[in-house]
């Protein structure tokens, strides 16, 4: 099992130097950024797989599709630089659940 140490003495900051880049160049467009961090996995089997999304929100996705083409490709190019991983983009809509 994860301990609460582990949780909170992970080594994710350093993977996640695009965020500010991210930031910067979406500017206020950009309304909130979030980061989900998932250990998938059980003890005492192999390490426990770990994920990370990054989830950002826009007013709406038009807003970052005319953002992505203006700053996308600049952005792609900073992404390598911070992760082997290839990003998956996926659009989504919230809505509130009450």
């Amino acid at each position: 099992m994860v301990s609460l140490d582990e949780w909170n003495t992970s080594p994710v900051s350093h993977r996640l130097d695009a965020l500010p880049v991210a930031k910067r160049l979406f500017g206020y467009l950009l309304t909130e950024v979030t980061l989900q961090y998932l250990k998938a996995g059980v003890e005492p089997w192999p390490p426990p797989t770990i994920i990370i999304s990054v989830h950002m929100r826009f007013e709406s996705i038009q807003v970052f599709m005319e953002a992505r083409s203006r700053i996308g490709e600049q952005l792609a190019r900073d992404i390598p630089n911070c992760t082997k991983v290839s990003p998956v983009i996926q659009l989504s809509r919230i809505i509130p659940f009450e």
